[in-house]
């Protein structure tokens, strides 16, 4: 009996938490505000590198020092400099292909 009270207590709680979630979503979804800022910030959070150990057992925090060591750590892995039959794209070709296109 008190768990069958306490079962419908929770139900009736968990039924109002949902209820009011689908009307914030259903309110605020459209619009570019508070809701959707903080929907952007926790998947910016999850994507973001925070630091990484080298091969020295150093901890790097510094964003620049994180990209420095990502990009060292793979030219050695790839032998991009090393390797006489890779051929190298031009800048202008990269920044062609990256830059918007513009559709008549």
């Amino acid at each position: 009996m008190l768990q069958t009270k306490l079962r419908d207590l929770e139900l009736e709680k968990t039924t109002y938490m949902l209820r009011r979630y689908k009307y914030n979503f259903f309110t605020q979804g459209n619009r570019a505000g508070a809701l959707l800022a903080a929907q952007r910030k926790a998947c910016n959070n999850h994507s973001k590198i925070a630091y990484v150990h080298t091969t020295y057992k150093q901890k790097l925090t510094n964003p620049q020092d994180i990209v420095n060591a990502f990009a060292s750590y793979y030219s050695t892995l790839y032998n991009l400099k090393e390797d006489p039959g890779t051929t190298s794209t031009p800048a202008s070709d990269i920044q062609d292909f990256l830059s918007p296109q513009v559709v008549s």
